[in-house]
């Protein structure tokens, strides 16, 4: 399956900055579903842009599915995931690794558009 996700990406330097490729993998209760990959983008100084990444749920195993379907009933349509992803931002002379960590619950009924009804992320940034 095949999905749509945007983020918003923030550049709160005085100088533009390019946020490189990126890959976000896609787990539902510790066990890898998919992935996901950005695009290397531009920001501008002090600016925000939007960043869209295909999503690939290719890799859900049975049982794993099995205990997909039983949430979302349970759940009225909703399905908790995971993310969790990499990319490094690249200003003036500087290289930050950014990673991400993010608790999702999901909305199945607005698929194939990715809605998240709660989200809760962590971000850690090194140079």
């Amino acid at each position: 399956m095949a999905l749509k996700a945007t983020a918003r990406v923030h550049n709160p330097a005085n100088v533009g900055a390019i946020a490189e490729a990126g890959i976000f993998k896609i787990s539902y209760r510790g066990q890898e579903i998919g992935s996901a990959a950005t695009k290397q983008t531009n920001v501008a100084p002090s600016s925000y842009t939007m960043v869209t990444a295909r999503v690939e749920v290719d890799n859900v195993p049975t049982q794993a599915g099995m205990m997909m379907l039983q949430d979302i009933v349970n759940n009225h349509t909703q399905l908790p995931v995971q993310v969790d992803g990499s990319l490094i931002a690249v200003a003036g002379p500087f290289r930050v690794h950014c990673k991400v960590h993010c608790d999702l619950l999901t909305d199945v009924s607005a698929l194939p558009t990715a809605r998240f009804t709660q989200k809760d992320c962590q971000y850690t940034y090194s140079v």
